[in-house]
């Protein structure tokens, strides 16, 4: 009787188990996007007053995205910034406006701040070659002007955009191989790689991008494995010098003074 009713609670348990296993990976199927967009509220951003107009309101792909765009000076190069998955793109115009000799387009994804939709890969993806197109047909920059920085999810966006349009060159902070393969480390229990709608896999166009990059990565970064971001590194295409490492920071803070030295001094190396 005993056997019998440890074999009973056995067989109870696993169903049970089962059944828990299933509701989560129907979660994980469903409510994905809770997990890798984290979009911000609106806010009140820096307004720069030696350079106007600077916000701008983008109609792209049926959907309104807030902006803004700097224009300081025609010979310099133009940066677009794409930002990490709970970015304020809008909180860095100060400092980017204060830190660069460049013009500057930044752009809120959708769903994030003012800007309407939902975040998807697919619609960044699409907002971003929309953005780029933007840029050259309305202000006539030269493809050798641009600089594209991508930090944490930007990376993603920054690396698909650098595989479709031509650009001088790809800045990535705290960049990933792919979400896909962060996602399954992370949840190894679940069948992440067939589950995953917006696996950003940077490692499989990377080959294929032969503009040089710059990759700088956190010394303590415990939301992006280094050995994910080096697989990217490595997998790069174009000229590339090894990854710089930034002392002292983490996933969140390693945009401080060594870091903006750093990307100083890459693009004035390679502007033209």
């Amino acid at each position: 009787m005993l056997i019998n009713g440890l074999i009973i609670a056995l067989k109870i348990l696993l169903g049970l188990s089962i059944f828990l296993w299933l509701v989560a990976t129907l979660a994980l199927w469903f409510f994905q996007e809770k997990f890798i967009f984290f979009p911000p509220s609106a806010s009140e951003t820096y307004q720069p007053t030696a350079y106007q107009p600077y916000n701008i309101q983008f109609n792209f792909n049926q959907q309104r995205l807030n902006g803004w765009y700097i224009e300081k000076n025609k010979e310099w190069p133009v940066i677009i910034y794409f930002g990490g998955n709970a970015s304020d793109v809008g909180q860095l115009l100060r400092i980017f406006d204060q830190q660069f000799e460049a013009n500057l387009l930044l752009l809120q994804y959708r769903g994030y701040g003012k800007s309407s939709g939902k975040p998807s890969q697919k619609a960044l993806f699409e907002d971003a070659l929309a953005e780029y197109d933007w840029l050259i047909e309305h202000h006539h920059f030269k493809p050798e002007k641009i600089f594209l920085i991508g930090q944490s999810l930007g990376t993603g966006v920054a690396t698909y955009l650098a595989s479709q349009r031509q650009v001088q060159a790809v800045i990535l902070i705290t960049p990933y191989a792919s979400i896909r393969y962060i996602a399954a480390q992370q949840h190894p229990l679940f069948p992440v790689k067939l589950l995953l709608r917006h696996p950003f896999n940077s490692v499989d166009l990377a080959p294929h991008i032969k503009v040089p990059l710059l990759a700088l990565l956190a010394e303590q970064d415990h939301i992006i494995p280094r050995a994910n971001s080096l697989q990217l590194h490595q997998a790069w295409g174009g000229e590339k010098d090894q990854p710089i490492i930034i002392n002292n920071s983490t996933h969140l803070n390693i945009l401080q003074a060594p870091a903006y030295q750093k990307i100083r001094q890459f693009i004035k190396r390679l502007s033209r």
